[in-house]
């Protein structure tokens, strides 16, 4: 397995992904989107492989 190296190295490299994904050249899309009272539905989709990519609740 791999090993982070610590908490410090590991805030060091989530600031450098969030920094190229807010500087636009790492770009996440969200293929699904469900509402919170939408879970099981979520995941049903999920384990039928309906979902593909991300998916997010919005809240």
């Amino acid at each position: 397995m791999h090993e982070v190296g610590g908490p410090e190295v590991l805030r060091y490299e989530d600031a450098e992904v969030f920094g190229h994904i807010a500087a636009g050249r790492i770009r996440i899309g969200i293929n699904q989107r469900y509402a919170l009272q939408d879970a099981v539905q979520a995941h049903r989709d999920l384990e039928s492989r309906k979902a593909t990519g991300s998916s997010i609740f919005v809240v």
